[in-house]
């Protein structure tokens, strides 16, 4: 999973992991102000699936990194299944 500071910086995202770190923090927290916002904003409305029509691309852009970190999760899931798996056939082969 890579984010946007490694494919416009490769080079400069390896000589300096600390800015690495601090870029990706900093994207969270702006993410998570956004959701926030979102949050809010959906508790305080009266009609609530108005407001998810009107503002379907904030809910778009709140979701997708979401799945990004499902997929992610799914994908880890299934390797350790994989190898689980693995290790069971081989250790009734023996």
């Amino acid at each position: 999973m890579t984010d946007k500071t490694e494919i416009f910086f490769p080079q400069e995202m390896g000589k300096h992991p600390l800015l690495y770190h601090i870029i990706n923090v900093g994207n969270a927290f702006i993410w998570g102000l956004f959701v926030s916002e979102f949050v809010i904003l959906f508790s305080i409305c009266k009609k609530k699936v108005n407001y998810l029509v009107k503002h379907w691309l904030e809910l778009f852009i709140i979701i997708l990194p979401m799945l990004a970190l499902a997929r992610f999760l799914l994908i880890s899931k299934y390797l350790y299944l994989s190898k689980q798996t693995y290790l069971f056939v081989k250790l009734q082969k023996i």
